[in-house]
């Protein structure tokens, strides 16, 4: 669960603090939305949101109370880079359409 939870906690915040909006007001900014937008299809977005959740799953599986806080923070930090770099290739990607 540590996947989407952290996905509605970026998006809370971002909303909050970042965008000043209202939180119950639909938009494309979720981490699957993202995928979807930087390219992969929706199969390929699915696969590696499963891919993502399963890894956390066992490290979580195989680590004791101290060792699940670590694995936390580092999926914290994934989730973190993950979601400046698709915004990132997004922008790119919107940036070299406009230019065509």
């Amino acid at each position: 669960m540590g996947v989407p939870i952290l996905d509605v906690v970026w998006v809370i915040a971002r909303r909050l603090f970042w965008e000043r909006r209202s939180l119950v007001r639909a938009d494309r900014k979720h981490l699957h939305y993202r995928l979807l937008d930087v390219g992969l299809s929706h199969r390929q977005a699915v696969m590696f949101l499963y891919v993502l959740t399963g890894t956390f799953g066992l490290v979580a599986l195989g680590l004791g109370s101290s060792g699940k806080l670590i694995a936390l923070i580092v999926l914290m930090v994934v989730m973190v880079m993950l979601g400046f770099l698709l915004v990132a290739a997004h922008k790119y990607k919107t940036s070299k359409a406009t230019i065509k």
